[in-house]
């Protein structure tokens, strides 16, 4: 059984169903087609035999909105203004929540160094459509340019990762002048 609604365990609140016939112990799956975009749909498991009726529960959920992420704001060193990436899904898709993997995978920014190390997961709550990256930089007093800072989403539970699958940040590092005035 499998539908855009929880159907819980009756059959008559369940939208779609797929008829697997006699089974023999072991895994189980098939393949749904004409599934809409940027849905979340739940699905769970019926069987009936000689020993009587069960079903598979809690029933599970998957997404078929796809996460992004952006740079939304640049992180200044000097000052020590974080930046900020958001991850983004649809907002028809915010039915359950939904935790995706992110990690470095380019830029001269090193951990530690010119920024505080990033957790890695994010979760995103049910009903919430956008989630933010924190990135708090660290003072780096040998480096006087500016650094990059490359982050991808490298998984997620239960959506897909969208082609916006990554985003770069500068971390700015400027220089400050100091006016003195003599009198």
């Amino acid at each position: 059984f499998y539908g855009t609604l929880d159907g819980g365990t009756n059959k008559d609140n369940w939208s779609n169903t797929n008829e697997f016939g006699v089974l023999v112990p072991g895994l189980l799956s098939t393949n749904l087609t004409s599934l809409a975009s940027n849905m979340t749909y739940y699905y769970t498991y019926y069987a009936s035999n000689s020993y009587g009726d069960a079903w598979g529960s809690p029933s599970e959920f998957f997404s078929t909105a796809e996460l992004v992420i952006e740079k939304t704001a640049d992180a200044y060193e000097y000052w020590l203004v974080p930046g900020t990436f958001s991850v983004h899904r649809a907002g028809t898709a915010t039915g359950e929540a939904v935790t995706v993997t992110y990690a470095q995978t380019g830029g001269t920014a090193e951990p530690g160094s010119n920024y505080v190390a990033l957790s890695g997961t994010l979760t995103l709550p049910a009903g919430v459509a956008t989630g933010t990256i924190s990135v708090t930089p660290l003072h780096d007093y040998l480096r006087l340019s500016d650094s990059t800072l490359q982050v991808t989403l490298t998984g997620t539970d239960r959506a897909s990762i969208g082609a916006a699958s990554n985003a770069t940040m500068p971390i700015v590092n400027e220089e400050i002048n100091i006016w003195t005035r003599g009198d």
